[in-house]
């Protein structure tokens, strides 16, 4: 598992296993959850898990992802899903946690990540950066609040919690203070980071306290390009940052903001050989959208049909061809939650977002809210968003769709993320028009009360 760099540093190498691989170890975790003794589910519940392993293999299959990685003794399934062999991967399939056809209903109540932006201190202007309005402008949430939602929600049940801001390596005491309360045996904590002021001091204590996974953001493999887009010596962070986390025994993805040049310039292929060499384990590839740095001027960035197509064969050939047997699992975040797949999962289904000031979003990239943390208990305002996000959505991203309609209000309002109450009617409609889209290997959605019921 481990080789040596020749400056005597150790170096751990993800390995990748096919589809062949995932049926016996999706099988025994499994049923080792399910013979657990906290296993309180009715029969009827425990015969849903178990054919949700078919279930789970059908859908990656149609999800593109071919390839499970094995990192430091443990496998990894997507980005969203808890590291396993782990007690936290067991208690996620005893919650439900693979029954994803089900989200929305008793069966499927584990949500899958949750996007806490424990600070808005950051150094970089990143055009396309989510938190963009919230940068540099007021004081940060104590760490106290973040551990206090944290343990509530891990009553609910939580996969992945990501550490995000700004950038959290510049409150770094806590982050710390965060990750030494957080519950393990519960959730797996990840980190976004641009690596920023990292250090190898810093990578050891985020070690300590039990950092699972840290998710750079790299935007090119071209430091011009990259410094362009982010801000002069993000680059070197960032690479700097790849290495030192792999160097701790801390599994590394990339975050991908894929851009129009990038695409035209046909230069997919010499990025994916650039992660593999930094030995990343993962490339979550995003797609540019209409919030922050974004909210107003950035249409022009929006990927067509035939860009969004590349990108689908660039996801299949990785996660696929047997050239690239050894290269990161790609995870392509559009295509999992578009319309004929899953459909979008914001509000809790799979994800969402709580932002620098405490408001609590359905999605890091639809800049709306459901309530305030500061004002409101989580709990309260959690029910609220799922009352009125109760099934996915299976239409374009509502990002995109209701653009319009949320730059209208912000012009209203004079604030964002914009209050939730004057979109709504909105997203309800795009439920009706949902209908007509739902994906023909999903039973559940095709059940899905309406809103009310």
């Amino acid at each position: 598992m481990l080789s040596r760099k020749k400056s005597g540093k150790e170096k751990y190498t993800p390995k990748y296993f096919r589809n062949w691989k995932i049926i016996p170890l999706a099988i025994g975790p499994l049923f080792k959850a399910l013979s657990h003794p906290d296993a309180n589910f009715p029969n009827k519940n425990k015969l849903l898990f178990s054919n949700s392993i078919l279930d789970t293999l059908r859908l990656r299959k149609k999800l593109l992802l071919h390839k499970l990685v094995y990192f430091n003794n443990q496998y990894y399934s997507t980005p969203t899903i808890p590291a396993f062999p782990s007690k936290d991967y067991d208690r996620m399939v005893l919650k439900g946690g693979l029954n994803f056809l089900s989200a929305g209903s008793e069966i499927k109540t584990q949500i899958d990540s949750v996007f806490l932006a424990i600070t808005n201190k950051c150094k970089l202007k990143c055009g396309y950066c989510y938190e963009r309005q919230n940068i540099n402008k007021t004081e940060d949430i104590s760490s106290a609040k973040w551990n206090e939602i944290i343990k509530s929600l891990q009553n609910i049940g939580v996969n992945v919690f990501i550490l995000s801001g700004g950038e959290p390596l510049l409150a770094f005491d806590s982050l710390i203070e965060i990750l030494s309360s957080g519950d393990k045996d519960q959730s797996d904590f990840h980190l976004h980071t641009s690596g920023n002021s990292v250090t190898p001091q810093k990578v050891r204590q985020l070690k300590e306290v039990g950092l699972k996974a840290a998710a750079i953001g790299l935007d090119d493999f071209d430091e011009e390009r990259h410094d362009k887009i982010r801000g002069k010596g993000s680059f070197a962070d960032a690479v700097k940052a790849l290495e030192l986390f792999n160097e701790a025994g801390i599994l590394t993805y990339v975050n991908f903001c894929v851009s129009k040049d990038m695409l035209l310039s046909d230069r997919l292929y010499k990025y994916y050989e650039f992660t593999k060499g930094l030995n990343v384990s993962m490339i979550q590839l995003l797609e540019p959208r209409p919030c922050g740095g974004y909210f107003y001027n950035g249409s022009g960035a929006w990927l067509d049909e035939k860009e969004k197509k590349k990108l689908i064969e660039f996801t299949l050939t990785g996660n696929k061809n047997r050239n690239y047997r050894n290269h990161p699992l790609i995870y392509y975040v559009a295509h999992i939650e578009g319309k004929e797949q899953l459909g979008c999962h914001m509000g809790g289904l799979s994800h969402f977002y709580i932002d620098s000031r405490g408001n609590v979003c359905p999605c890091v990239f639809f800049p709306i809210k459901y309530g305030n943390i500061i004002e409101e208990d989580i709990l309260s305002i959690y029910k609220k968003m799922r009352e009125n996000l109760p099934f996915p959505i299976h239409t374009e991203c509502p990002s995109l769709l209701l653009a319009d309609k949320c730059r209208e209000l912000f012009k209203e309002k004079k604030q964002i993320p914009i209050p939730f109450e004057p979109i709504q009617d909105q997203i309800d409609n795009l439920y009706e028009e949902s209908r007509s889209h739902s994906s023909s290997f999903t039973d559940t959605n095709k059940k899905s009360p309406s809103k009310g019921q």
